[in-house]
């Protein structure tokens, strides 16, 4: 305490203040970096040389648990969350869908199935390289989480999207697309073709999906019937 009084005062003041009277501070460190410190006080300072070694055996473990903790985390987020769009990825959808049908989870119905696909991604990877085409789907991501900010969004495929909204009916559905294409035309390049299926009752998720991705696909064929032109894009 007296070393302590010395390098740092206000330390110091502060653990006097509080009944400190003897620490021992221990770093937690793994593969050189610091994950945080473990200290002992107001302990008989006969023992510091025994305190000191149980401490640094105990931190050394201590360490290695919350650096495979962290790891185990990092893969978790890894294997669940698309890196570069930031929306759930196709395996943590595969795994909602899973557990809805298995009987898991349960959806709060009415609950709408939304499907987004982009125009012209190819045109784009094809024409402008693949930082461009990483730049409109990050949009199209970004889009369609700030129009459902309390829905899971997932990126179902290349281009594809897919919308979990509980709780949502045909009507604010209807509203929510009109968002998604109103939004979408402000950014240049970027266009979705959607389709919308409302789940009621005991409807399978499955056939909710088909309806909804089938939706989309008329939509986008309404779109290249509009614009012949940019069919082959």
């Amino acid at each position: 305490m007296e070393w302590l009084r010395e390098v740092n005062p206000v330390w110091h003041r502060s653990l006097t203040a509080v009944g400190v009277r003897s620490v021992v501070l221990f770093p937690l460190k793994y593969n050189g970096e610091t994950l945080g410190y473990m200290w002992v006080n107001n302990f008989n300072e006969e023992n510091t040389v025994k305190i000191k070694e149980t401490l640094e055996l105990t931190t050394f473990f201590l360490a290695a648990e919350i650096a495979n903790y962290r790891l185990l985390q990092r893969l978790e987020i890894m294997s669940s969350v698309d890196m570069l769009t930031g929306v759930r990825n196709r395996n943590s959808m595969n795994a909602v869908i899973d557990n809805i049908r298995g009987g898991k989870v349960s959806l709060w119905t009415p609950c709408a199935m939304v499907f987004c696909d982009l125009y012209g991604l190819k045109r784009v990877n094809d024409e402008e390289g693949h930082s461009a085409g990483d730049r409109i789907l990050k949009k199209a991501a970004a889009i369609l989480r700030e129009v459902f900010p309390d829905s899971e969004v997932y990126r179902a495929g290349g281009d594809e999207f897919m919308i979990i909204a509980e709780g949502m009916d045909e009507k604010t559905a209807a509203a929510k697309r009109k968002q998604i294409h109103d939004r979408a035309a402000a950014v240049e390049g970027l266009a979705f073709s959607t389709g919308v299926h409302v789940i009621r009752g005991e409807e399978d998720i499955r056939a909710a999906m088909r309806a909804a991705d089938g939706e989309m696909y008329a939509d986008k064929k309404a779109y290249y019937e509009r614009h012949p032109e940019r069919k082959s894009r």
